[in-house]
């Protein structure tokens, strides 16, 4: 009986033994799993603009907006306006009212008009036809409020008007009150002349034409700068 007893003590000692070392080495194997196993994915949120969103658009404006065509379609259809510059996938037009000669009162009339609905963001550049004809500037900022109004756009930008060779001094003047409203109102407001406009505020000679407006090379310009002021994820 001692003899079955002391071989059945041995035997327990030795699993006992066995169990014990081989413990350690399956937390060993366990712990290199979860030290070798790749961290989970960081994803990044994408800003929409670079996602490739859709941002429709409602365009009001005079000459400096149709290309000096005559109307916002006669420029869009030509290639001239600025506007044609922007990717119809991106940032498809919605509707609008631009026509040459236009004062911002025109364009309010206009705007209201065209009952235009569905845009995200209304661009608007007026005030060119206002100053040559001595309208003022009070005036003229109450007329963008009733257009932006008008347009329904939940968002807008105001587009400084061109250089002036016969004004430069009252248009850059209304741009700074352009700039002021829009920062006041919440709105964007964007320069797309200013590579074709001297530091006095005239046209730069490779865009100059009759000193209002300008060549086909600067409506392109003017698009280029909108497009990348809208690329660029306004709010």
């Amino acid at each position: 009986m001692r003899a079955r007893r002391s071989v059945h003590l041995l035997i327990a000692a030795v699993v006992a033994a066995i169990l014990t070392a081989c413990a350690p080495a399956t937390q060993s194997r366990e712990t290199s799993t979860a030290a070798t196993s790749p961290p989970a994915p960081t994803v990044t949120a994408v800003p929409a603009e670079t996602a490739g969103a859709v941002t429709s658009l409602v365009i009001v404006g005079d000459s400096n907006t149709t290309g000096f065509t005559g109307t916002l379609d006669a420029g869009l259809a030509a290639g001239t306006a600025w506007a044609a510059l922007l990717p119809a996938d991106r940032f498809p037009i919605a509707g609008g009212w631009a026509v040459d000669g236009a004062t911002t009162a025109a364009m309010r009339d206009g705007i209201t008009a065209a009952s235009v609905s569905g845009g995200d963001r209304v661009l608007v550049m007026g005030g060119t036809n206002d100053l040559s004809r001595g309208i003022d500037t009070e005036t003229i900022l109450g007329n963008v409020r009733a257009i932006v109004a008008a347009s329904g756009a939940p968002a807008a930008t105001v587009l400084a008007i061109a250089p002036s060779e016969g004004r430069p001094g009252a248009t850059d003047d209304l741009n700074a009150e352009l700039e002021a409203l829009a920062a006041g109102e919440g709105w964007n407001f964007i320069d797309p002349w200013a590579g074709a406009r001297t530091a006095d505020g005239r046209w730069s000679e490779d865009y100059l034409t009759d000193g209002v407006h300008t060549t086909p090379e600067g409506y392109a310009r003017a698009g280029q700068a909108i497009l990348a002021h809208l690329e660029g994820g306004v709010q």
